[in-house]
């Protein structure tokens, strides 16, 4: 679980980020219009941006002043809105990548013997987890070859790879089809079940979303406005003023 206390993060005059206290366990899903801060609370939260003020803390460790790849290295991945495959190398190559491999080693590179079993390991693991994302199917496909929805699964499934313990997903249906939007939310909630990941979801279909997280906080102007089960946010009138507020603008 990551917990964050009292956050704040101003660029020049601007307050991006106001004094936010949250909790990000199970599947949690963050929402606002746009502008309102989101993106900047996943960069503070991932090691991007500094705050100015407040900590955070990941299992009751203060990661408040750890690098990016030091976050990374806990388990503390993030997915992007739009995925960066590498377009030209296969899906399994993609999800291979992402994890170290011994081979990678100047002096174990010319000694096939100290790395060939823990290759074959990470090619069992990577095999097993396109099976479950159900991309089994197209693992020797080039990249670029995948539709925008097995994307987003691929982006999911390099996460794993990393042995995440905590993701952060940007969109992770944008632009995607209402039935495969459906199914990548079902095989979220598959995913926390089985490896027992937390979530952490920026997402503007709220019609989809909302049906398939535990719960929700919402951030407008960098502040937190509401916060509760899906079943309370969505009748909260401070809610419904704000992205009218949005639209109107």
């Amino acid at each position: 679980m990551i917990e964050v206390k009292n956050l704040t993060k101003k660029f020049g005059g601007l307050i991006a980020i106001n004094n936010v206290t949250m909790k990000i366990k199970d599947i949690t899903l963050l929402i606002g219009p746009n502008g309102s801060g989101k993106s900047t609370l996943v960069n503070v939260i991932t090691g991007i941006y500094k705050p100015d003020s407040g900590r955070i803390y990941f299992n009751g460790m203060d990661i408040t002043d750890l690098k990016p790849y030091e976050r990374y290295k806990l388990g503390i991945i993030r997915t992007f809105q739009i995925p960066q495959p590498l377009r030209k190398m296969t899906v399994l190559e993609n999800v291979l990548f992402v994890y170290p491999n011994p081979g990678e080693s100047f002096l174990k590179a010319i000694r096939k013997s100290s790395w060939m079993s823990f290759e074959e390991k990470l090619v069992e693991k990577a095999f097993d987890i396109l099976k479950f994302l159900k991309l089994d199917n197209v693992w020797d496909f080039e990249a670029y070859k995948l539709s925008g929805g097995q994307l987003k699964l691929l982006e999911i499934a390099r996460a794993l790879m990393c042995d995440a313990k905590v993701i952060l997903m940007d969109e992770p249906i944008s632009g995607v089809l209402p039935k495969l939007a459906r199914d990548i939310f079902e095989m979220i909630k598959k995913i926390k079940k089985k490896f027992n990941i937390s979530f952490l979801i920026i997402e503007h279909r709220l019609d989809i979303a909302i049906n398939h997280v535990d719960y929700v906080y919402a951030l407008f102007n960098g502040k937190i406005i509401s916060e509760g089960t899906p079943n309370e946010i969505i009748n909260d009138n401070r809610i419904i003023e704000a992205y009218l507020g949005e639209k109107n603008a």
